[in-house]
């Protein structure tokens, strides 16, 4: 696939894979990918009909995967509506990843890219992007790569779908992403019953990676405790102001 439109991909790798790989084989891992994938085919066709201004829009996103060793990508195109539906699958994946135990970090990028998925050719400056952005994570989670910063790309994010955050990143490579992540904790309380946290903690088996764990769960607090944010942020209070004089 070569083009000249913009597109949306997410780098996801599986954390402490090589121990995982040891403990459960080739096909656990194959059907774990096969069901994360399944999630976004789903989205394809159910999220595909959204709410805007209080009517329905619809239209197929066109999501797709790929996945080798320990890393599964998602992509598609590039507009505001597309960008809305992939969030709202990758908040489900990452459900669905610890749910599976299959703990995953991640980022998202944005820009022109060369697919060609039956050749094995994923090229462009936004899997570099992604690429970096991953490593500057010490979580389980996704955030947003500094691509987003540019202002073809810095808006339209849907308010329920990031949260403004910087305490899971590395120090050193903060200029690697920009501080928005995707609030897959969100989905998780509107979606499941049981806890988080301690589908979390059940994750934590290898000292390697506790404090990517301890991270996590700091976060998933930090989204239970800021579940409207917006409703609390200056502009959103202004225009709230506003439309009550024009009424």
């Amino acid at each position: 696939m070569t083009t000249d439109r913009d597109f949306i991909i997410c780098i996801l790798d599986v954390l402490g894979f090589e121990n995982l790989f040891n403990q459960v084989g080739l096909e656990t891992i194959e059907k774990k990918y096969r069901e994360l994938i399944d999630v976004a085919d789903k989205h394809n066709f159910e999220l595909a009909l959204m709410e805007r201004g209080g009517v329905p829009v619809m239209g197929n996103p066109g999501i797709k995967s790929s996945y080798f060793s320990d890393t599964i990508l998602f992509w598609c195109p590039y507009d505001d509506m597309r960008m809305e539906v992939l969030f709202d699958s990758l908040t489900e994946v990452m459900c669905k990843s610890i749910e599976i135990g299959l703990p995953l970090r991640g980022a998202v990028s944005v820009g022109q890219v060369v697919i060609e998925k039956e050749n094995g050719v994923y090229l462009g400056q936004p899997f570099i992007s992604a690429a970096r952005a991953e490593t500057a994570q010490k979580w389980i989670g996704i955030t947003l790569s500094k691509t987003f910063d540019l202002p073809k790309y810095n808006g339209g994010f849907k308010a329920d779908r990031i949260l403004e955050y910087k305490k899971h990143l590395k120090p050193d490579k903060m200029d690697k992403v920009i501080p928005l992540v995707l609030d897959y904790p969100r989905k998780w309380r509107k979606t499941r019953d049981h806890s988080l946290i301690e589908a979390i903690k059940a994750l934590d088996t290898d000292e390697t990676f506790s404090d990517y764990y301890s991270n996590t769960i700091e976060f998933v607090n930090y989204s239970a405790d800021n579940h409207d944010w917006w409703t609390k942020h200056p502009s959103y209070i202004k225009e709230l102001e506003r439309q009550k004089k024009l009424n």
